[in-house]
């Protein structure tokens, strides 16, 4: 739901004429392939269709009422990697100008 919120740049819970969550929101326009639409739009259109596409499936994935279907936190992490990709080409850098430390072995810090 927060990555679904990042993409969007709306809150979980939509006060359209009744309360939408945001992942049927979400999935109403994607069913339509209406992508401009969900994305932010204070990012004035400057992404990648593809890399959003596929954020945007790991985030759906992640809200399956269905507990086997949800991916791991280890395959989130991995496929959202592979998100920047297009990112990264479509803005000459490379995966190794940016390093990304990212671990799926994360722990809770101590209070």
């Amino acid at each position: 739901v927060v990555l679904l919120e990042i993409i969007t740049g709306r809150p979980p819970i939509l006060n359209l004429p009744e309360k939408t969550h945001i992942t049927q929101w979400v999935n109403s326009r994607l069913n339509c392939g209406d992508i401009d639409n969900i994305v932010d739009t204070r990012l004035q259109g400057d992404y990648d269709r593809n890399s959003i596409w596929k954020a945007l499936e790991v985030a759906l994935s992640c809200t399956s009422i269905v507990s086997v279907e949800r991916l791991t936190m280890s395959n989130v992490t991995t496929q959202l990697k592979d998100c920047l990709v297009p990112e990264f080409t479509r803005n000459a850098f490379s995966i190794q100008e940016f390093p990304l430390k990212i671990s799926s072995e994360i722990s809770p810090s101590t209070r």
